[in-house]
Protein backbone atom coordinates (compact mmCIF):
# COMPACT_ATOMS: atom_id res chain seq x y z
CA UNK A 1 0.00 0.00 0.00
CA UNK A 2 1.14 3.56 -0.84
CA UNK A 3 2.08 6.08 1.89
CA UNK A 4 -0.59 8.77 2.80
CA UNK A 5 0.92 11.32 0.17
CA UNK A 6 0.74 8.80 -2.29
CA UNK A 7 -2.54 8.36 -3.00
CA UNK A 8 -5.63 10.68 -3.84
CA UNK A 9 -7.10 12.73 -1.01
CA UNK A 10 -10.92 10.70 0.14
CA UNK A 11 -12.38 13.97 -0.64
CA UNK A 12 -11.21 13.73 -4.16
CA UNK A 13 -12.54 9.90 -4.93
CA UNK A 14 -15.42 10.79 -3.66
CA UNK A 15 -16.27 14.41 -5.33
CA UNK A 16 -20.07 14.20 -6.27
CA UNK A 17 -18.98 16.32 -9.78
CA UNK A 18 -16.61 13.74 -10.65
CA UNK A 19 -18.73 10.87 -9.91
CA UNK A 20 -21.34 12.23 -11.89
CA UNK A 21 -19.17 12.45 -14.85
CA UNK A 22 -17.99 9.12 -14.08
CA UNK A 23 -13.81 10.34 -13.49
CA UNK A 24 -12.35 8.27 -10.99
CA UNK A 25 -9.11 9.02 -9.99
CA UNK A 26 -6.22 6.58 -9.67
CA UNK A 27 -2.69 8.32 -8.97
CA UNK A 28 -1.52 11.74 -8.44
CA UNK A 29 0.69 13.29 -10.97
CA UNK A 30 1.75 16.11 -8.79
CA UNK A 31 1.44 15.37 -5.26
CA UNK A 32 -1.15 17.71 -3.58
CA UNK A 33 -2.53 19.53 -6.70
CA UNK A 34 -2.90 16.87 -9.67
CA UNK A 35 -4.65 13.59 -10.43
CA UNK A 36 -5.09 11.27 -13.17
CA UNK A 37 -7.58 8.27 -14.05
CA UNK A 38 -6.26 5.09 -15.08
CA UNK A 39 -5.34 4.80 -18.67
CA UNK A 40 -7.84 1.24 -19.03
CA UNK A 41 -11.14 1.96 -19.50
CA UNK A 42 -10.52 5.07 -21.88
CA UNK A 43 -10.95 7.73 -21.77
CA UNK A 44 -8.18 9.25 -19.52
CA UNK A 45 -8.43 12.31 -17.57
CA UNK A 46 -6.33 14.91 -15.66
CA UNK A 47 -7.95 16.95 -12.34
CA UNK A 48 -6.06 19.81 -11.31
CA UNK A 49 -6.89 21.38 -7.64
CA UNK A 50 -6.78 25.24 -8.28
CA UNK A 51 -5.49 27.21 -5.68
CA UNK A 52 -7.65 30.20 -4.02
CA UNK A 53 -4.71 31.79 -4.44
CA UNK A 54 -3.52 31.96 -8.03
CA UNK A 55 -5.03 33.40 -10.53
CA UNK A 56 -5.39 30.63 -12.65
CA UNK A 57 -9.13 29.98 -12.39
CA UNK A 58 -9.64 33.59 -14.12
CA UNK A 59 -7.01 33.21 -17.12
CA UNK A 60 -8.49 29.62 -17.88
CA UNK A 61 -11.78 31.55 -17.93
CA UNK A 62 -10.74 34.31 -20.10
CA UNK A 63 -9.04 32.02 -22.39
CA UNK A 64 -11.91 29.44 -22.47
CA UNK A 65 -14.08 32.16 -24.15
CA UNK A 66 -11.42 33.23 -26.88
CA UNK A 67 -11.93 31.24 -30.18
CA UNK A 68 -8.86 32.24 -31.38
CA UNK A 69 -6.81 29.50 -33.47
CA UNK A 70 -4.04 30.82 -32.09
CA UNK A 71 -5.31 29.61 -28.45
CA UNK A 72 -3.31 26.44 -27.12
CA UNK A 73 -6.14 26.17 -23.89
CA UNK A 74 -6.02 22.70 -23.08
CA UNK A 75 -10.28 21.86 -23.83
CA UNK A 76 -11.07 21.83 -20.11
CA UNK A 77 -13.81 22.12 -17.59
CA UNK A 78 -13.77 24.26 -14.62
CA UNK A 79 -15.50 22.38 -11.64
CA UNK A 80 -16.55 25.38 -9.20
CA UNK A 81 -16.71 23.50 -6.26
CA UNK A 82 -14.81 23.65 -2.81
CA UNK A 83 -12.34 23.17 -3.97
CA UNK A 84 -12.35 24.33 -7.45
CA UNK A 85 -11.38 21.68 -9.81
CA UNK A 86 -9.95 21.73 -13.32
CA UNK A 87 -10.86 18.67 -15.71
CA UNK A 88 -8.58 17.96 -18.82
CA UNK A 89 -8.21 15.25 -21.22
CA UNK A 90 -4.76 13.49 -20.30
CA UNK A 91 -2.69 14.60 -23.21
CA UNK A 92 0.72 13.43 -23.78
CA UNK A 93 3.83 14.65 -22.93
CA UNK A 94 5.46 17.18 -25.93
CA UNK A 95 8.28 14.68 -26.80
CA UNK A 96 5.93 11.95 -28.07
CA UNK A 97 6.06 12.75 -31.24
CA UNK A 98 9.45 12.98 -31.76
CA UNK A 99 10.11 9.43 -29.60
CA UNK A 100 7.90 7.20 -32.44
CA UNK A 101 10.00 8.60 -35.68
CA UNK A 102 13.00 7.00 -36.98
CA UNK A 103 13.64 9.46 -40.07
CA UNK A 104 15.43 11.66 -38.78
CA UNK A 105 13.97 14.82 -41.50
CA UNK A 106 10.55 13.93 -40.15
CA UNK A 107 11.73 14.46 -36.64
CA UNK A 108 13.25 17.63 -38.15
CA UNK A 109 9.71 18.84 -39.57
CA UNK A 110 8.03 17.42 -36.47
CA UNK A 111 10.90 19.48 -33.81
CA UNK A 112 9.76 22.61 -35.81
CA UNK A 113 6.05 22.28 -36.34
CA UNK A 114 6.03 21.82 -32.56
CA UNK A 115 8.23 25.08 -31.68
CA UNK A 116 5.48 26.90 -34.01
CA UNK A 117 2.57 26.04 -32.37
CA UNK A 118 4.61 26.87 -28.83
CA UNK A 119 5.28 30.06 -30.42
CA UNK A 120 1.95 30.81 -31.46
CA UNK A 121 0.84 29.81 -28.09
CA UNK A 122 2.99 32.17 -26.47
CA UNK A 123 2.37 35.17 -28.63
CA UNK A 124 -1.12 35.11 -28.45
CA UNK A 125 -0.93 35.18 -24.45
CA UNK A 126 1.35 38.09 -25.05
CA UNK A 127 -1.46 39.29 -27.09
CA UNK A 128 -3.94 39.12 -24.39
CA UNK A 129 -1.49 40.58 -22.05
CA UNK A 130 -0.83 37.06 -20.03
CA UNK A 131 2.41 35.98 -19.18
CA UNK A 132 2.80 32.27 -18.68
CA UNK A 133 5.56 32.71 -15.84
CA UNK A 134 6.72 29.01 -15.99
CA UNK A 135 6.76 27.87 -19.79
CA UNK A 136 8.68 24.82 -19.36
CA UNK A 137 8.83 21.18 -21.20
CA UNK A 138 6.71 19.81 -18.55
CA UNK A 139 3.79 22.75 -19.29
CA UNK A 140 3.38 21.94 -23.28
CA UNK A 141 1.41 18.90 -24.21
CA UNK A 142 0.52 17.23 -27.39
CA UNK A 143 -2.46 15.63 -28.53
CA UNK A 144 -1.79 11.88 -29.72
CA UNK A 145 -4.49 10.03 -32.29
CA UNK A 146 -5.77 8.39 -29.16
CA UNK A 147 -6.41 11.00 -27.49
CA UNK A 148 -8.30 12.64 -30.27
CA UNK A 149 -10.79 9.86 -30.12
CA UNK A 150 -11.72 9.67 -26.51
CA UNK A 151 -11.64 13.38 -26.20
CA UNK A 152 -13.58 14.90 -29.71
CA UNK A 153 -12.44 18.40 -28.22
CA UNK A 154 -9.09 18.04 -28.89
CA UNK A 155 -7.12 17.58 -31.99
CA UNK A 156 -4.39 15.34 -32.82
CA UNK A 157 -0.71 16.85 -33.20
CA UNK A 158 -1.94 20.12 -31.89
CA UNK A 159 -0.22 21.27 -28.87
CA UNK A 160 -1.45 22.68 -25.57
CA UNK A 161 -0.12 24.65 -23.37
CA UNK A 162 -0.91 23.88 -19.36
CA UNK A 163 -0.48 25.22 -16.23
CA UNK A 164 -1.33 28.87 -15.12
CA UNK A 165 -0.59 29.11 -11.99
CA UNK A 166 1.53 31.78 -10.90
Amino acid sequence: MLPDHLQVPEALKTHPELIKRGVILEEPLNIGSVYTTNAFPPPRFVVKVLSPASEEEAVITRLQRDRSSRNHLTPCEIIRSDPTLLLMPAVCNVAWPMRRERSFFIKLCTILKVFRQIAEGIDHLHSLRIAHLDMCFGNVMIAAPHVEREHPGTKAGRVYIIDFDR
